[in-house]
Order: C-alpha cells, then sequence, then structure tokens
C-alpha cells in the first residue's frame, strides 16, 4: 500500500529522476524506533556501548534521517505497544520494532501468543490509520459503556448483552483492545461477530502472561490487536458482544485492510540467540529464542499477506551469539550494533541526505 512512493524512490535510485528537493534518493526520511535497551539511549544496566555506537545513531550518522525513538531499557512489547498508542507515523518513516529478549526472559511459558498480539498492536497502528474507535459516533453502542482512562480512543463494558458494533472495509478485520492484570479483568469474555457470525471470542484478561505479573517496568495493562482473515472484498459490519459481568473488558478499535493509505515501511527484528553466560543469567534457551523468532514470523507474514509494506529484519542471524555480546551475554556490543544496523541497511538502502 505504498506504491507510489517506491516508484519514485526506484527512478530516483536508478537515476531516471532527481530526488525530491534534491536531498534523498528514497522517500523515507524519519527512523521511528519501538524497542527495548538494545535501541535505547538511557543508561540502563551500563551494560553496553556508548550511545553512539548502538544502531540507531551509526544509522542515521549516514542517513541523516530524523529520529524519533521510543525503546527504553526493560521494556517489553507490551510497554511499548503502550507507548505506540496515538503516534502517527509519516508514510516517509521507517519504523524498526526490535522487541524480543524482555519478552523472552519474562513471558510465562505457553503465553507466547499474547506477545504475538503485543507486536502487532505495535504494527497495527501503524499501517492501521483507518479506524473506528470506540469513542467516536462511527461506532453504534447498546448498553452501558464508559471511557477507559489510560486509553484515549477507548471504552469498557462489564455487563453481559452489551454490545458494540461498525463496519470496516477489506478481506481481514483487526480488533484492538487493552488487556489488564488486575482482577477486575480476571475471566472478562467477548464475542466477535462479522456479518452476524461469530468469528471468536476475545479478552481483556491479562493475568499469568508475565512471570512478574506487570510489565519489567511496571505497567499493568497494555494495548493488543486480534485478527480476523478470509473475508471476502467489501464492507463489513463487526459487532463486539459482552458475554460475561462484573470484569470490565476494554476496546479501542476496529480496521479494515482496505481503504487505508501510505504509512510508514515497517521493519520487525525477530530476535536473537543468547551464549552461555547470557543463558545462564537470564534463562532464554536457543529453543525459546527460535520460538520468538517464530513468533515474529507469524505475525509479519500476515501483515505482509494482508497487503501492507511489514518485513523481518534477521537479528536472528545477524547478532553471533559468541561474537556480538557484552560481558552479561544479553546486550548488543559494538560489533553487534553495526550486525545489526547493516541488516537494517541492506532492508532500507538510503543514502545520506545532502
Amino acid at each position: 500500500m505504498r506504491t507510489l512512493g517506491k516508484v519514485f524512490a526506484v527512478l530516483a535510485l536508478l537515476g531516471c529522476i532527481a530526488p525530491l528537493s534534491g536531498a534523498v534518493a528514497n522517500a523515507q526520511t524519519v527512523l521511528d524506533i519501538s524497542g527495548n535497551s538494545n535501541s535505547a539511549a538511557d543508561a540502563g544496566s551500563g551494560n553496553r556501548p556508548p550511545v553512539a555506537q548502538r544502531w540507531p545513531w551509526l544509522r542515521v550518522a549516514t542517513t541523516g534521517e530524523t529520529m524519533v525513538n521510543r525503546a527504553y531499557s526493560g521494556d517489553m512489547a507490551q510497554d511499548q505497544a503502550f507507548k505506540g498508542m496515538g503516534v502517527a507515523r509519516a508514510a516517509t518513516s521507517t519504523a524498526v520494532v526490535i522487541c524480543d529478549i524482555n519478552d523472552a526472559r519474562l513471558i510465562n511459558a505457553g503465553k507466547i501468543g499474547r506477545y504475538k498480539e503485543f507486536v502487532a498492536r505495535i504494527v497495527g497502528d501503524i499501517v492501521l490509520p483507518v479506524r473506528k474507535t470506540w469513542r467516536s459516533g462511527s461506532i453504534t453502542k447498546t448498553g452501558a459503556w464508559a471511557n477507559t482512562q489510560v486509553d484515549p480512543i477507548g471504552m469498557y463494558a462489564n455487563t453481559a448483552g452489551v454490545k458494540a458494533s461498525g463496519t470496516v472495509n477489506g478481506t481481514v478485520v483487526y480488533v484492538g483492545l487493552l488487556v489488564d492484570n488486575h482482577t477486575m479483568s480476571q475471566g472478562v469474555a467477548a464475542d466477535v461477530y462479522i456479518d452476524g457470525v461469530k468469528k471468536g471470542s476475545i479478552s481483556s484478561d491479562n493475568i499469568g502472561v508475565n512471570v512478574n505479573g506487570d510489565t519489567q517496568n511496571g505497567l499493568r495493562y497494555g494495548p493488543t490487536l486480534v485478527r480476523f482473515a478470509g473475508l471476502t472484498s467489501g464492507s463489513h459490519t463487526v459487532e463486539v458482544r459482552m458475554t460475561t459481568t462484573g470484569k470490565n473488558q476494554y476496546m479501542s478499535y476496529i480496521a479494515g485492510n482496505a481503504d487505508q493509505p501510505d504509512t510508514a515501511k515497517v521493519l520487525v527484528g525477530n530476535g536473537y540467540k543468547l551464549n552461555a553466560t547470557g543463558i545462564a543469567s537470564y534463562g532464554v534457551t536457543e529453543a525459546e529464542s527460535i520460538q520468538y523468532r517464530d513468533a515474529i514470523a507469524a505475525v509479519v507474514s500476515q501483515f505482509a499477506a494482508d497487503g501492507f509494506d511489514v518485513s523481518v529484519v534477521n537479528t536472528f542471524d545477524a547478532v553471533d551469539p559468541n561474537a556480538h555480546l557484552m560481558s552479561d551475554g544479553l546486550h548488543w556490543n559494538a560489533n553487534g550494533h553495526i550486525a545489526v544496523k547493516n541488516a537494517i541497511q541492506a532492508m532500507t538502502p538510503a543514502v545520506a541526505l545532502q
């Protein structure tokens, strides 16, 4: 859904036309980052190279892009999904999402599906700017709904039979919601109907997902995205019906994959392996790293199949656990950051701004 921009970029690179504004041969001028300590500027534990040697700063030093960086030490995909809510990315942005190792460390076994929903929400909030939000008049609500305090577009309900509906276009429907690690949402459930047919259930219950309950940085709630595919092309009526009483179900928006404008190019890192020191200290085995790598592949392949410019950046193979990690066996060293920067550069062959 970014065809025209790609055509101009290719023509400029081939020398067929002059770069727009005489500045850059590709259309991307902003580097937008979601991530953890490996992409952040903060000091964190201190076990990492100087800021100038970290991949985002290495990248912008050669491309001249403007950097917008929400990455923070200790953040999980849940934290970054929350920080990305309501953030608009221009079509001239390259959005890089590298949220993996803290989730691999701190999400309970068997809950990787929720990790995929957090990552999907990060990506969805980038590529789905056309959406029907719960507080808007485009969602018809029946029964008691109230505004969600931590979600400026969201509302919640807690009574069976309460429902809300709206229409979206496309062959895929996305439902954005908020999950909560609190007893007020424990056991809550709602059914999703599309064109009158039940397609599945959703829940704001996030109890038992994280080892610590909340995220490592203390966030109790977080936004997720659930996908319903296999629809015929055209307009679809989406209805959410509460099936439980006394527990809060938090809703944000619905969207379809049609009618979406050109948006940022999205690259999602697929994790990396730890060395023996890292495994002993943090408990993320190679088998678990592979699980998270494959989870990212699944999320990205769905968005790509839905027509969006979303790709995997192969950090899994770029980072050598025996050569590219600091002494803690967790954080990337200077050579690791160079390897990741090069992997991203291969996916986005930008030239330096003049």
